[in-house]
């Protein structure tokens, strides 16, 4: 085996390649770990956000919700715990959301969301459980 080969097959960068100087000045510019989680928790003067449904501050999983529907052009999007998104979809289709739902206040009203909402209020951010299928018409 050649001598260049040993060193392709180790997979190893030779002391002094321009890619081993590359990966150790990018090692010493990442904090590490320990550093990056203790600035997380430290990031507390920014409040904390909550959900378009409910209200209730943000767990570790959130997802968007287009207020106006992608499909429909709608490009804005909030923030909104997985449980209370699939809860908006199960209960209204596109059009609606569309036409008649596209602000936080009028999903609020609706009756079958104002029931979850009552019922979600006391439960902790990251409460998840199987949502009901959309009713058929």
């Amino acid at each position: 085996m050649l001598p260049q080969a040993l060193e392709i097959a180790s997979l190893k960068p030779k002391t002094g390649s321009h890619f081993s100087a590359r990966c150790s000045k990018a090692a010493d510019a990442m904090p590490s770990r320990k550093a990056r989680q203790q600035k997380s928790r430290n990031a507390t003067t920014e409040p904390a956000p909550t959900c378009f449904l409910c209200e209730r501050p943000m767990g570790r999983k959130i997802e968007r919700h287009h207020p106006v529907p992608k499909s429909r052009g709608g490009r804005e999007t909030a923030p909104v715990h997985p449980i209370c998104h699939r809860t908006i979809h199960a209960a209204l289709d596109n059009k609606s959301l569309e036409r008649n739902f596209a602000s936080a206040e009028a999903l609020r009203a609706h009756p079958d969301i104002a029931t979850f909402i009552t019922w979600v209020r006391d439960k902790d951010p990251d409460f998840h459980v199987p949502t009901r299928q959309r009713k058929r018409k």
